[in-house]
């Protein structure tokens, strides 16, 4: 089934409780993390609106040759969901993986953290968007 472009905004409106997976009758982790991070994402573009950040796309359901073209133009396994380019006192930026409660990193997103903190950047393993907000507040104020 293709949705309409009314009917895709409608799905992104919807609480994560009311997301049904077809078969399951139960919302998925993926889905519910998709929620988590949408809301992060609007929170920090309207909270802080001149800062350096961006989003991955690694928890979107794509094509198997979309898939293929984003490995090609260099999107890796384990990036974090969030990625702030901007300095404070202690640490060069700020990467935030989110997950739902329970969740757990992939051996691919731990090998990312090691490596980031190894670097000087801050890396947050973030369960709530209360949470993310309180992190991203503290980081950017030190």
């Amino acid at each position: 089934m293709r949705w309409s472009e009314e009917e895709y905004e409608e799905y992104l409106k919807r609480p994560c409780q009311k997301i049904i997976d077809e078969k399951k009758r139960t919302c998925t982790n993926r889905q519910l993390e998709f929620q988590l991070q949408k809301q992060v994402a609007s929170w920090l573009k309207y909270q802080y609106p001149n800062l350096l950040w961006t989003a991955s796309a690694g928890g979107m359901r794509t094509s198997v040759g979309t898939g293929k073209k984003m490995k090609l133009m260099g999107y890796r396994r384990g990036c974090p969901d969030i990625m702030i380019f901007q300095a404070n006192d202690k640490y060069y930026g700020l990467h935030i993986e989110l997950k739902i409660k329970g969740g757990t990193q992939t051996p691919e997103q731990e090998q990312w953290q090691v490596q980031v903190e190894k670097n000087n950047y801050k890396y947050a393993l973030v369960y709530s968007y209360e949470d993310a907000q309180e992190i991203i507040n503290n980081y950017l104020l030190v």
